[in-house]
């Protein structure tokens, strides 16, 4: 036995977790290993254990020399000795195969060794247990375009060897695709389409890049062309279905939604999509099936739950709509819009507290966002505090000194300040842009009895 092979087996000997040892003892014995040796600011994550819980999320232990082994790697990949480093990073996998820092160690190790496929696989494999990791997602992404400019040079000499391939164009021109070269992938599709005009998948991929670019109207002459040389082909009338949703064509939108979803029924795009366009059409227990369905199938569908919360809405299921709208909002940069009806619910529903909380993530300096002022004015208003909603309602109205709500709004808050003459003036312009309006009014003598009644009772009971 070599002197290597007994001091790495003493060093199991010594380290190996006793299997009496109770998991609390094993945990902070593991933290403090973790908290003493490992310094690397790109693997704060290890020394980031506080709690049993944070241990089977982050790691899985069945022996401290995978630990050991790990920690060693970490020290080599930052020494720069990475050769070194994957030997003992392979050592820690091999005991604990779902070790998911040493694997994101290791897929950085590859990735200083130009080994990106390993690379590549391993920060995968480190997604599929830990997907809210920030680090190797940004990696996995690096690495993608790496392999994408691999293929291209591989592609570039095929073509040069046999311009006339057409399999290798096409490949190139999802390459480029993938590297948002939108240009050259047209070029490859349009020399593939000039030496072929009813090649399908080059129309499918030039129809896909022009929906990208927006040039819709082109993306649907090519659809068009697919559906003449396969008419029922289920893929295409989805593509078309979808397209046609986003020109506001919603009717015929379902038509061809309807023949797709009838030869594949789970298909979560088009379901999603035929509810959509359901939704423009006002017909809403058909939009809230169809979405409902396929969130069943892809429950992680932004645009889906995006579109249920607003449905629900819509209908006045407003727990129903929180729930939706709480998990669009957990995503990183969630969407403005659907913060705004989060905090129109919680005005329905007396959560001031909440949508006052709501409301703030709303602001920043720069803030060109009339409603969002709309809105904290109103709030503002139902808590009494007259002068901040007249100065956001007088900020919502320089974007739009038509607003109607916003100029009933300060007319209300000016008569709260015993601004009357004011209050007047806005009345009077209320009554003339919607005259209709029970509170927008037509004759000056009824807005001075108003004026009057207002002031009388001085609380917010006109307040809708």
């Amino acid at each position: 036995m070599t002197q290597e092979s007994t001091a790495d087996k003493a060093t199991t000997s010594t380290h190996k977790v006793s299997g009496s040892l109770k998991l609390k003892e094993t945990a902070d014995r593991v933290r403090r290993m973790l908290g003493k040796e490992v310094k690397d600011t790109a693997h704060k994550e290890l020394v980031a254990i506080k709690s049993l819980e944070d241990i089977p999320k982050i790691i899985t232990i069945e022996a401290e020399t995978a630990i050991l082994h790990a920690l060693r790697g970490a020290n080599l990949r930052k020494n720069q000795q990475y050769e070194e480093a994957l030997i003992e990073l392979n050592k820690a996998l091999s005991i604990e195969n779902g070790f998911v820092i040493a694997r994101q160690i290791r897929g950085e190790v590859f990735r200083k060794l130009g080994r990106y496929r390993d690379s590549l696989k391993d920060f995968t494999r480190v997604l599929a247990e830990w997907p809210d990791n920030v680090a190797a997602r940004a990696y996995r992404g690096e690495l993608k375009l790496k392999l994408y400019e691999e293929a291209l040079k591989d592609l570039n000499k095929s073509l040069e060897l046999r311009p006339d391939s057409t399999s290798a164009l096409e490949t190139r021109s999802e390459v480029y695709r993938k590297l948002g070269r939108f240009d050259e992938a047209l070029t490859d599709l349009n020399e593939i389409l000039k030496r072929n005009p009813s090649h399908v998948s080059a129309l499918k991929d030039r129809s896909h890049i022009y929906i990208e670019q927006e040039k819709y109207s082109d993306a649907l002459t090519d659809l068009n062309a697919i559906l003449r040389i396969k008419p029922e082909d289920p893929y295409t009338l989805r593509d078309r279905g979808l397209l046609k949703r986003k020109l506001g064509y919603a009717d015929d939108a379902v038509v061809d939604l309807d023949k797709s979803l009838a030869q594949r029924p789970n298909s979560a795009t088009a379901l999603e999509n035929r509810g959509m366009a359901h939704f423009t059409l006002g017909r809403l227990q058909n939009s809230l099936k169809d979405l409902t369905t396929a969130l069943e199938i892809r429950s992680n569908s932004l645009e889906a739950l995006q579109a249920r919360a607003t449905v629900n809405y819509v209908l006045g299921n407003y727990n129903a709509s929180l729930i939706d709208l709480e998990r669009v909002l957990s995503r990183r940069n969630p969407p403005a819009p659907f913060r705004k009806i989060r905090i129109k619910i919680l005005f329905k529903l007396h959560r001031y507290d909440e949508a006052l909380n709501d409301l703030e993530k709303l602001f920043h300096p720069d803030l060109q966002d009339p409603e969002a002022y709309y809105l904290r004015a109103y709030m503002c208003f139902l808590v009494r505090r007259f002068s901040e909603a007249l100065s956001d309602l007088n900020k919502a109205l320089a974007f739009d000194c038509e607003n109607v709500e916003a100029l009933e709004l300060r007319a209300k808050t000016y008569l709260m300040l015993y601004r009357t003459t004011d209050a007047f003036a806005d009345f009077e312009t209320v009554s003339i842009l919607d005259p209709t309006h029970v509170f927008r009014l037509c004759s000056v003598e009824t807005i001075n009895s108003v004026i009057k009644e207002f002031c009388a009772k001085s609380d917010c009971e006109y307040m809708y």
